[in-house]
């Protein structure tokens, strides 16, 4: 992989060795310094349209393939991944966003003026609009899988891996990351941190600490296993959102949420190598609770709005194909080929808003519950409980841009046997690197009906009559389309 291009003189002075020297050898790596990598490759490996669909479609190839050199030649990649943002980290990461955001503007306007090739080559310059934290799940599920151990400090990885260089660590015998690095007192120690270390060690010694709890007569037990812990946080998170009151009865909206799971239920099960069916109806019904999954702020001024039919009917299109930027196209480990929308795009960032927030919530209750000790503490399933809880699947545009086209250009007049015929040239002219595509679009479709579902049970208290008729209006355009 190539070096960041920091700064020009220190990169200057790589040093080139054999691979043979770090074999047997474990080798302390800066995730995001390593992601960052892949996004600014050079070609044949660059995918430049990761800025205008908001994901990735062949990271995780190019990464097993890059594990796989490591164990080819004898070196074990030791993973560091940032932990919690130190104070001015966001700002810095707003900023650097917010700057790639305004390049990204000159490739929108070279794309909808009709100059496609010089609009990707400006995305691929502009590679810092997309957040490199949403890639952590899939590293460490991949990390995971191939049994490799790695670590999320509490603050800063860059420090972490500083930290085991400094003191020498058994851990690691080389390190690897950005020039955030030589900030660092490498190959120094800190003397004061060895004299306090007995006085430290002894707040951690199990016999102070379990004179510190406190005993409570008739306490409950602490949950052990791992099933328990997460119904109880999805509970919890339930009632502090308001789908579940006080008497553990389900509100409106909750009644409303179990209709369109029940409704859903069927998909789920006709395609269980889909994941995460569940956690998008619930991820939309908090996007409807938010006053953003709905016919309104069209915005139309930005490209890709549906063009054809009615007023009404491009309405109805636009909460279709809203719906659909919470699924995920499945497409070949290559880059992505196919039309844009900046629309879509601006949706999707709504939908990743929320997402977080309401990640942040869920672990804030189960964090809570660990702190509390209504949960045993002491396991080794934390990473198993963390990528269970839900909202942490991050969708991309790339299937709802394949629904609005093919809709936007079939009327309703077309017959179910003419639109099978144009199936074909579809799928190879617009999305031809797309593995599943009509599954993908017919989920699309089951989860539009599930989410109906729910609001034909919401009452004009819990949500307005013009909203539901315009849920109404677009299934109907849907029936007459599919």
């Amino acid at each position: 992989m190539p070096a960041l291009v920091e700064d020009a003189w220190i990169n200057e002075q790589a040093v080139k060795h054999a691979v043979a020297e770090i074999e047997d050898c474990a080798i302390a790596v800066d995730a995001t310094y390593y992601l960052q990598q892949w996004l600014d490759h050079d070609e044949p490996l660059l995918e430049p349209l990761v800025p205008a669909l908001g994901g990735l479609t062949s990271l995780q190839n190019r990464i097993e393939e890059d594990l796989n050199q490591w164990h080819a030649h004898r070196a074990t990649p030791f993973f560091i991944f940032n932990g919690q943002t130190i104070s001015g980290q966001d700002d810095i990461s707003t900023d650097r966003g917010l700057r790639a955001n305004i390049e990204t503007n000159q490739a929108w306007d070279q794309y909808f003026s009709g100059d496609p090739e010089r609009a990707v080559q400006s995305f691929g310059l502009n590679p810092g609009a997309f957040p490199i934290q949403d890639l952590y799940p899939l590293l460490q599920g991949v990390l995971r899988q191939r049994k490799l151990h790695f670590l999320v400090p509490p603050y800063n990885a860059a420090a972490q891996i500083a930290y085991f260089e400094m003191i020498d660590s058994d851990q690691c015998a080389g390190i690897m990351g950005s020039q955030e690095l030589l900030l660092y007192p490498i190959k120094d120690s800190s003397g004061k941190l060895e004299r306090e270390r007995g006085c430290t060690a002894s707040t951690h010694a199990r016999d102070l600490v379990r004179a510190t709890f406190a005993q409570e007569k008739g306490k409950p037990k602490a949950l052990e296993s791992s099933d328990a812990i997460i119904s109880v946080s999805i509970w919890r998170f339930l009632h502090l959102r308001g789908y579940v009151d006080d008497s553990h009865q389900l509100t409106a909206w909750g009644s409303a949420l179990a209709a369109a799971l029940t409704a859903m239920e069927a998909t789920t099960k006709k395609y269980p190598m889909v994941p995460h069916l569940y956690e998008s109806v619930l991820l939309a019904f908090e996007m409807i609770r938010f006053d953003l999954l709905n016919t309104r702020n069209k915005h139309t001024e930005l490209g890709g709005y549906p063009m054809n039919g009615s007023e009404e009917d491009q309405a109805s299109l636009l909460l279709i194909i809203r719906c659909a930027t919470l699924l995920r196209l499945r497409h070949r480990e290559i880059g992505y080929t196919g039309p844009l929308s900046k629309n879509l795009l601006a949706f999707r960032s709504l939908v990743c808003e929320v997402r977080t927030a309401d990640r942040d919530l869920i672990e804030a209750v189960i964090a809570s519950m660990f702190m509390f000790a209504q949960a045993n503490r002491h396991r080794d399933d934390s990473w198993e409980l963390s990528h269970r809880l839900p909202f942490l699947f991050v969708p991309d545009v790339g299937l709802a841009i394949a629904v609005k086209t093919w809709l936007d250009d079939i009327a309703p007049s077309v017959s179910a046997q003419e639109r099978e015929g144009k199936k074909e040239s579809f799928h190879q002219d617009y999305v031809p690197f797309a593995t599943h595509l009509w599954e993908d679009v017919e989920i699309c479709y089951q989860l539009f009906d599930a989410l109906y579902a729910g609001v034909k049970t919401l009452h004009g208290k819990t949500m307005s009559s013009s909203d539901r008729a315009e849920w109404g209006k677009a299934a109907k355009f849907l029936e007459t389309r599919r």
